[in-house]
């Protein structure tokens, strides 16, 4: 069995997530900061920008973790 992660993400304004997987936290962490072209904020972590995002309107990510079999 091995876990990976579910990114789902969208900009402010689209209609379709884009959904990505990965095998591990720190490349979902590079895809979501180079996505929405904001390494100058990489400094907040993810769940800080999360917030930062939702609050300003310009979109929004998930990440979940999921075991496949």
């Amino acid at each position: 069995m091995k876990w990976v992660y579910v990114l789902k993400m969208r900009l402010e304004g689209d209609y379709e997530d884009q959904i990505l997987l990965f095998d591990d936290i720190r490349k979902v962490s590079d895809a979501v900061f180079e996505f929405f072209d904001m390494e100058e904020q990489r400094s907040r972590g993810l769940d800080g920008f999360q917030f930062w995002l939702m609050d300003k309107d310009i979109g929004y990510f998930d990440v979940s973790k999921e075991l496949v079999r």
